[in-house]
């Protein structure tokens, strides 16, 4: 049923169809000075609780997540065969210390398709898919992130990547190759998400690469330009909801700050209607971006989840 008032929610607590949920995550430093965009994943490659699976399965092959089975953010228990819908009632999250000041993202982790070599260039690596994702829906609404799995030191600032796809109406695409714009000169972490670019000096896409349509099957990645020694996964998503950044604002000066060990929340009941939606089985996992400092930092999370 939908949640479309605030009763709708008191009736959920009362019932006791609510879940609470605390996660921590900790992210790699990123060993460079701020970065506008730099994206990090905070799902399969980041250590913490609940423990990540590093993207690990068969090299360029799909390979479906979920909850139960990759021991995903505990949402509670599968209700859709009951008739009702979970929903994401309110979200917060904190940092150990200062500097970063980015936003983020909730989404859901449908799968990944790991160890892309972008030491093969200029020829496309076919990919395998014998078991999609059971709540793909068409691909509407999915997206796909390349994150980094293992890099041999320094990485090129001058490598393309595109991937050829099959959208959500089943059409055969192809993206516009993008810039993975790498620092030579330094060692990247893993579970940085490339932070693609069309030129030196525009600002990225956040992390995305650009897919319109949906995605609902990845067919082939291409990496075009100096070859490189590592390997990057790609990530199917489907975005939950956006989570505000770690920003004050000073009421004399309104010179921004970023906040430390305080907590920044969005509370879908006030927003009523339009709670987000969790599916079963969804592998919740949350995804920021680095506008500031260069520290390795722990993020804490807390979200309410309650069904009807």
């Amino acid at each position: 049923m939908v949640v479309r008032s605030v009763a709708d929610i008191i009736e959920c607590f009362d019932a006791g169809r609510v879940r609470i949920l605390p996660m921590l995550r900790k992210t790699a430093p990123l060993l460079r000075a701020a970065v506008h965009g730099a994206t990090h994943d905070l799902g399969g490659m980041a250590a913490g609780t609940p423990a990540p699976n590093y993207y690990a399965g068969t090299p360029l092959t799909f390979t479906p997540m979920g909850r139960v089975a990759d021991r995903g953010w505990d949402h509670g228990p599968d209700v859709g065969g009951d008739g009702q819908t979970k929903y994401l009632k309110r979200i917060a999250w904190a940092m150990s210390s200062g500097g970063w000041r980015g936003g983020g993202v909730l989404h859901d982790i449908l799968g990944f398709v790991p160890f892309c070599d972008t030491s093969t260039v200029d020829v496309e690596q076919e990919v395998a898919t014998p078991t999609p994702s059971p709540r793909l829906r068409g691909g509407e609404g999915v997206s796909v992130y390349a994150v980094l799995q293992f890099a041999n030191g320094g990485l090129s600032a001058v490598q393309t990547l595109s991937i050829r796809y099959l959208d959500a109406n089943g059409v055969e695409r192809a993206s516009t190759p993008v810039r993975m714009w790498f620092d030579s000169a330094t060692a990247w972490p893993v579970g940085f998400m490339a932070y693609f670019q069309s030129g030196v000096s525009s600002a990225g896409l956040g992390g995305k690469l650009p897919t319109p349509g949906g995605v609902q099957q990845i067919l082939g990645v291409t990496f075009a330009g100096a070859p490189d020694v590592a390997l990057v996964a790609l990530v199917m998503v489907r975005d939950i909801a956006w989570l505000p950044p770690m920003v004050g604002r000073d009421p004399g000066t309104s010179a921004e700050w970023a906040l430390s060990q305080a907590w920044v929340e969005r509370d879908f009941a006030r927003e009523l209607p339009g709670l987000p939606i969790i599916d079963d089985d969804a592998y919740l996992a949350m995804a920021m971006q680095q506008l500031g400092g260069t520290t390795s930092q722990t993020i804490y999370a807390t979200a309410e989840v309650i069904w009807r």
